[in-house]
């Protein structure tokens, strides 16, 4: 993932954890200069692909998104999904 050149610097991708077996997906917001598996500035949500639920704090991932925060692909499809770029693109415009 590419690097953004200021200081807050931000991505967002999913972080795993598991649950009985059961690969549930925290999905998190970090600064793309720490490790990988570094500490989350923020969770933002949750997916679960055996249950197909989705929980995504949309003005959290909103508030990243705008101060440059790049998701990765996998966070990406989940947020277009959920409908977050069409919130993003309509915040733009009403500005």
């Amino acid at each position: 993932m590419n690097r953004i050149g200021h200081d807050e610097a931000r991505a967002e991708h999913i972080d795993s954890f598991f649950e009985a077996r059961i690969a549930i997906y925290r999905i998190v917001a970090i600064d793309v200069r720490s490790r990988r598996e570094g500490r989350a500035l923020r969770k933002v949500g949750f997916y679960d692909p055996i249950k197909n639920q989705t929980y995504l704090n949309v003005p959290v991932i909103l508030y990243f998104l705008e101060k440059g925060a790049q998701p990765t692909g996998t966070v990406h499809d989940i947020s277009k999904k959920a409908g977050v770029f069409m919130e993003l693109r309509l915040n733009h415009q009403t500005k």
